[in-house]
């Protein structure tokens, strides 16, 4: 069995299966941070496919962008890998010039080759999160013409033809330097992911479990559900305080809060308002917190049996009108207090669009009445599929309960969250409570909110009620410093963390 005083000591890795934690190790070496953590919705470190919370966060710390989101929080950008940029008079061409001092972690300089390959193979690969670019017209027939490294520290991107983006702020270029600051646009290490390929994949199935970034961190090793533990890159440019990070997998607030009293972790991420209550005000913690840009809804799924008709669209509207309005959302801000807040807009707070809505309120004697409108005045029975972890499965439970009063009875079915994730593509469940994390630039999801949508077909996917926006929370022990958390998936950075 590998003891803590090995897993920091062994520089190879990749035959750990758990990470285990003796009581009388429990105090770690001053460079390593112990950080307990839900992390079982990870599916690849692949900044071309990573799309989930834990995925993202860890592509932070490894990987650098051209630019970055402007912490101020306005909607801005700031130099990252680019130190500058200009756009032409025409604006059809933004010419970025790259830093000279950056280095991936094997000491390779990063150079513009790397970037244009790393946009490119991100279009081409055409994976999920690839939307965030390919929105303004780049595609796999035109990316390589249009995004270019002119010399080994120039990049060029030249804007689409106005017909091929979708829309006419997404022909703007401030708009795509915008975009380019989400996970999408991290730079990867060309010559190692190409080393790497197998049958033409540009490196995907070595990305899902290596990193190649300019980051504070590299991938040291990753187990599914268990852990994943980053070292520092020796060749990163500022000095980590911190050479070491292992994140474990732990589901549980309430162990979470047990390993973080016993001494065995140093950071704990996950609490609830019951492990919060426990340690406010304890002197021997303390948190860092930031409002972060994730909502909590509930989404249609799937055909709707008995909304075919001519009227149908009508009708969902209606029923999506009378779920909204059924919802006791002051229970549900209560029994998540501290972890979530009420706020019924995808305009959250902590983007550049900082808004908090509470337009709907719960009135059954009006939900009961769009249902009657809707014609489903005897309602319907419809499964909800959620996570099993804590606070959805008493959520769940809260909406049961609130459904029930408008005659939809709603038969639960808790699942973990990597399932939950796997199930989104299938569109075989009626109802699911699920979380949504936005992009920072994301302008759609900030410039029209959620809340009033009427479900049309085409957007089936659509929230049929927005409930609460997370606030994340990080409890360390009183002895660590240097945490930053903030509104982004990739927000967190370990990379300033001391230990006193």
């Amino acid at each position: 069995m590998l003891t803590r005083r090995a897993l920091f000591a062994t520089p190879a890795y990749v035959a750990i299966r758990r990470v285990t934690v003796e009581r009388d190790q429990a105090t770690a070496p001053h460079d390593v941070v112990v950080v307990a953590r839900r992390i079982d919705d990870i599916e690849s470190f692949d900044p071309a496919e990573s799309y989930r919370t834990s995925g993202g966060e860890i592509c932070g710390n490894c990987y650098r962008r051209l630019v970055a989101p402007d912490p101020a929080g306005s909607a801005n950008v700031i130099g990252d890998l680019a130190e500058s940029w200009n756009v032409d008079a025409g604006k059809s061409t933004i010419t970025l010039r790259l830093r000279r001092d950056v280095y991936f972690g094997s000491g390779q300089p990063v150079t513009a080759a790397d970037a244009a390959f790393s946009l490119q193979r991100a279009v081409i690969l055409d994976k999920r999160p690839s939307f965030v670019i390919r929105q303004f017209g780049f595609a796999r027939h035109n990316v390589e013409e249009l995004i270019q490294a002119v010399d080994d520290y120039t990049l060029t991107l030249k804007v689409p033809d106005f017909d091929a983006a979708p829309s006419q702020w997404c022909s703007e270029p401030r708009f795509i330097l915008n975009f380019l600051s989400a996970s999408i646009g991290s730079v990867v290490e060309k010559s190692a992911v190409l080393a790497n390929q197998r049958n033409s994949d540009l490196g995907n199935e070595w990305l899902k479990a290596h990193t190649a970034g300019a980051g504070p961190f590299k991938l040291a090793s990753w187990s599914a559900n268990d852990h994943v533990i980053m070292d520092a890159n020796p060749y990163y440019d500022h000095s980590c305080a911190t050479k070491r990070v292992i994140i474990r997998h732990v589901a549980d607030p309430r162990m979470q809060l047990r390993l973080l009293q016993r001494g065995d972790v140093d950071i704990a991420r996950d609490f609830d308002m019951e492990q919060l209550t426990k340690v406010h005000d304890h002197p021997g913690y303390h948190s860092v917190q930031a409002p972060r840009a994730c909502s909590m809804m509930i989404r249609m799924d799937g055909p709707w049996g008995g909304f075919e008709d001519p009227q149908a669209e009508f009708k969902l509207s209606l029923v999506g009108q009378a779920i909204r309005w059924a919802i006791d959302y002051d229970t549900i801000g209560r029994i998540t207090a501290g972890a979530w807040r009420v706020n019924q807009s995808t305009k959250v707070e902590g983007l550049f669009h900082k808004v908090h809505e509470q337009p709907f309120h719960k009135d059954t004697v009006r939900a009961r009445n769009l249902m009657a409108t809707a014609g489903q005045l005897n309602g319907f029975t419809v499964t909800m599929v959620h996570s099993s972890h804590a606070p959805f499965a008493d959520i769940a439970r809260v909406l049961q309960e609130n459904l029930a009063e408008i005659d939809i009875i709603v038969r639960l079915l808790p699942t973990e969250s990597a399932e939950l994730v796997a199930k989104l593509p299938v569109r075989d469940s009626r109802l699911l409570l699920l979380t949504r994390d936005y992009d920072h630039f994301n302008l759609a999801d900030n410039m029209w909110g959620y809340q009033f949508v009427e479900v049309p077909s085409q957007m089936r996917g659509d929230p049929l009620a927005i409930m609460l926006q997370r606030n994340a929370v990080a409890v360390l022990r009183r002895n660590i410093n240097g945490l930053s958390i903030g509104p982004g998936v990739d927000y967190p950075m370990y990379d300033q963390i001391t230990k006193a």
